[in-house]
């Protein structure tokens, strides 16, 4: 029975074939095809369209599959791998102005972080908040583990035998001061009290301090500055020559203008800079007030009613009696 189904078969697809051999084709004229249908056909650019193997499409695909792990594995390990993190810090002092243990200890939480992805502006905030002094800080990364941060502080203007001030007027206790070359500053007791609850002075104020005494060395001639004391509450700056004459001046108004005063007056006058005053105060305007020396006991008891009597002890050495 299925040898006669399957003769059947075969005899059907035999006369299909048959049928189809000797059916009559009909071919359209060449004028009637239309015209577009014949440029396309003998168009350089015409490309006839090839079947796309199944086996093409997979080796393309696992090429795509392959590349894509590559990736995702890399970044991947370069994330909660075990290289690429923080294990070495170096840090570069320009001066012995920075704390280099306080600075260690304010970024140690970056140890063992990812050393691509570091927030280095989260690290230099840390570091400008635990020390004031810091001014300028850079980073290098060396691959895959390193670390190197580079600070610079802000210099210092001024010194006393304690504290440190520096140009953004911060107020550093500092062990050796005597070495630097820079002026010395002395401080009231207002300020020293005021710098233990913010350690810090007005950027301003010392910006002034820095014109008048430079002003004071270049306008008045045989001027030799001996000490400077500053006073915050008045924000007054009294200094001390050579020959122990006392200058007062307001830091509040013109600086210019209280040394011009000085400078006409010994252009005009006589050399304020010899030893024949106690002090000399310019801090009111259009006048020049002079304490001459033959009147110590009443020029000493007016600053030391304005100010103290260890100013005298402050300012010259040794004080008059």
């Amino acid at each position: 029975m299925h040898r006669n189904l399957i003769q059947k078969i075969w005899k059907w697809r035999l006369w299909k074939k048959r049928e189809k051999k000797n059916r009559p084709s009909f071919s359209i004229p060449q004028e009637q095809i239309p015209l577009f249908q014949k440029r396309k056909k003998n168009s350089l650019f015409f490309v006839p369209k090839q079947k796309v193997h199944f086996w093409w499409k997979w080796n393309k695909y696992k090429k795509l599959f392959f590349l894509a792990t590559l990736i995702i594995g890399f970044i991947a390990f370069t994330f909660f791998g075990p290289f690429f993190r923080v294990k070495t810090i170096y840090i570069f002092r320009q001066d012995n102005i920075i704390n280099i243990n306080q600075a260690y200890s304010s970024i140690e939480y970056i140890r063992g972080e990812n050393i691509l992805f570091l927030n280095t502006n989260d690290i230099a905030n840390r570091l400008q908040k635990s020390q004031k002094s810091i001014q300028n800080i850079e980073f290098e990364v060396h691959m895959p583990d390193t670390l190197n941060i580079r600070l610079k502080s802000y210099p210092a203007i001024f010194y006393n035998a304690d504290f440190l001030i520096l140009s953004n007027g911060t107020i550093l206790k500092a062990d050796n001061t005597a070495s630097l070359n820079i002026p010395n500053l002395l401080l009231s007791k207002d300020i020293q009290e005021f710098s233990l609850f913010w350690e810090s002075m007005n950027t301003l104020a010392l910006k002034n301090i820095q014109t008048l005494q430079e002003k004071l060395l270049k306008n008045l001639a045989g001027f030799q500055l001996e000490k400077s004391m500053y006073f915050i509450t008045e924000n007054e700056l009294l200094i001390s020559d050579a020959n122990e004459n006392i200058y007062i001046f307001d830091l509040s108004w013109n600086i210019e203008e209280q040394i011009e005063k000085l400078a006409i007056f010994q252009r005009e006058q006589e050399n304020i800079t010899q030893k024949k005053y106690i002090y000399i105060d310019v801090r009111v305007r259009w006048k020049l007030f002079l304490c001459w020396y033959d009147e110590e006991y009443l020029c000493q008891r007016n600053l030391e009613n304005i100010y103290s009597w260890e100013i005298f002890n402050q300012l010259i050495s040794p004080p008059r009696q």
